[in-house]
Parts: structure tokens; C-alpha cells; sequence
């Protein structure tokens, strides 16, 4: 645990070498929160208020207390957000803190912004839970996002990752556990890689655009943990294992006989039908995730 500090702490040094001592400043984790979780909102605002506000409510009875949920939104969405009471409720006491994003960002979709260094410097704190509307978090579970926070990455397992293949490690972005400062770390390598005319296979559309966010073709998650594992040796990054992403959360694998993982991500897309029904009968706040028609009962 000492030597990765001290090179993590080598790291930190570098990115203030690179001009960015600001990141090394917010990096420093507030002792009185300990971690932020972020949702990004797109457009006009979400399209469904109601479960958006069910949503974000079951995020905060689910995490620290002193952990709040930073919403980023553009201005348009802000208006939104903010006519919504049940959401209010919770900004009036800061368990919500809602983050504009810049006119430069606005029109940029939510894969782009968590590609931009903007977004992850604007975060509130060092240990960032990313979250959106497909997730859900399970009070019958007995883990907490506390029994995770030593690693830097860990989200639900990827079933078809090959055995000793970086994907191995890691798991789904959707619902995850991230070091903020290591995101922005690989970010500005590969913007200054990329702008610099070293890095070759990328699609930048100018340099404005590639110092907005990273360019590329893929899924940004998996992106994110082939450059942390190949930054593994020489960091001593915490990449989370299968063992420990499937407690993390059940995206398409669940093992029945261990203990309920703390959340759920994409509605289980490829569970048998018995597993999903006894993870949603364990796991109430996923029923959110589903479309359901509600009949009357006949007594």
C-alpha cells in the first residue's frame, strides 16, 4: 500500500510538471465527504422526472451520507432539474449539487463529456461513483460503496472478457468506482498525444475538438480500463477482479449462492429469467429499471 502511494504520488507530480496543478489540487480528497457520485443529464433534462427523481433519491439513501450526487446538466436542463420538487428537496440541503456545463460542452453527448478532462476536473472529489439511469443501487445488500474504495476502478464484470485479457479486470463503466485523478491523467496523455501529431488510428475532427474530449471509436469504459492496465505495472493501479466486481454489481453475471452485489446495471440483459426474478425480488429498487403494466388485484 506504501509503494503504490508513492508512486501514485509520482504521478501527481508529473501531471504538475505538465502544467495542470489545479487537478492536483482538487484531487486531495475532502476528508469531510470522502467521495462524490456523478450523473450526467443531456438536452432539455430527463425524460421521465418522475424516475429520475426516484432514481437519484435511491443513490442517496444508498451512499454515505457525507457523499453528495453532482448532477452535471447544460444550462437548458438546469431549468428543468430545477422545477422538479422532489429533486429540490434534496439540493436545499446539498445532498445534490448541480454543475452546469459550459457552453463549449454543452452539446456534447454524455460518452463525449466523461472523455473530457473538463468534467472529471469539475468533480467534487478523488473516488467518483458514475451512475445513470439504467442502474440501481440495493439497500438489502450487504456491501457499501466504503467496502470498495481502495481500488480505482471497479464496475460490473464483463462476461465475455477473455481469460487474461485486460477486460478481465476493471468491469462496466455505467455503474462504477473511478480514481478522478488517474481519468484525467490518461485524458491529457492522449489529448497531448493525439494534438501533438504522435498518436496515429484516432478520428479527431480538429484540435479544438480533441482538447474538448478524447476522440476515438469504441466504448469509453473499456478504453478507460485497457489504459489503466497497461499503466498497472508501473503505478500500481487497483483494477478490480471478476470476485470483486461481481459484489461490486450484476450486469450479466450473478452467482445465487454468494451474498446480493450492492447494485444492478442494465435491467440483467442476459440473465436467466429465474435469476433476474430472484435478484428483483432480493433487490426492490430494480423494478425501477422496467417497464411494467400494473393490474388490479381481484379479492
Amino acid at each position: 500500500a506504501h509503494q503504490q502511494q508513492q508512486r501514485q504520488q509520482q504521478l501527481f507530480q508529473t501531471i504538475e510538471r505538465d502544467g495542470n496543478a489545479d487537478i492536483i489540487i482538487n484531487s486531495r480528497v475532502n476528508e469531510k465527504r470522502g467521495g462524490v457520485a456523478i450523473n450526467i443529464v443531456t438536452g432539455n433534462g430527463p425524460q421521465n422526472p418522475g424516475n429520475f427523481v426516484a432514481m437519484v433519491h435511491n443513490f442517496a439513501a444508498n451512499l454515505p451520507s457525507s457523499w453528495p450526487i453532482q448532477i452535471f446538466a447544460p444550462m437548458r436542463a438546469v431549468k428543468t432539474l430545477s422545477s422538479i420538487q422532489g429533486l429540490t428537496r434534496l439540493t436545499k440541503i446539498s445532498r445534490v449539487i448541480i454543475t452546469p456545463v459550459p457552453t463549449e460542452y454543452a452539446s456534447l453527448d454524455r460518452r463525449e463529456l466523461l472523455l473530457s478532462p473538463w468534467l472529471w476536473s469539475s468533480c467534487l472529489e478523488d473516488k467518483v461513483l458514475v451512475f445513470d439511469g439504467t442502474s440501481a443501487l440495493c439497500g438489502n445488500s450487504p456491501y457499501t460503496v466504503l467496502d470498495f474504495v481502495e481500488f480505482d476502478w471497479v464496475g460490473a464484470a464483463w462476461k465475455w472478457a477473455k481469460k487474461g485479457s485486460a477486460h478481465e479486470w476493471g468491469g462496466n463503466g455505467a455503474l462504477s468506482l473511478r480514481n478522478r485523478t488517474l481519468i484525467v491523467y490518461i485524458l491529457n496523455q492522449h489529448i497531448e498525444s493525439v494534438t501533438s501529431g504522435k498518436a496515429k488510428g484516432y478520428q479527431g475532427e480538429n484540435a479544438r475538438t480533441e482538447r474538448r474530449f478524447a476522440v476515438f471509436k469504441g466504448n469509453e469504459d473499456m478504453w478507460f480500463v485497457k489504459k489503466l492496465f497497461d499503466l498497472d505495472k508501473a503505478m500500481g493501479i487497483r483494477l478490480a477482479n471478476k470476485s470483486v466486481s461481481m459484489k461490486w454489481a450484476v450486469e450479466e453475471l450473478f452467482d445465487e449462492d454468494q451474498p446480493l452485489p450492492l447494485g444492478v446495471y442494465h435491467v440483467m440483459r442476459s440473465l436467466p429469467n429465474k435469476l433476474r426474478t430472484k435478484v428483483i425480488k432480493s433487490c426492490p429498487e430494480t423494478k425501477r429499471l422496467f417497464e411494467v403494466a400494473h393490474e388490479v388485484h381481484k379479492t
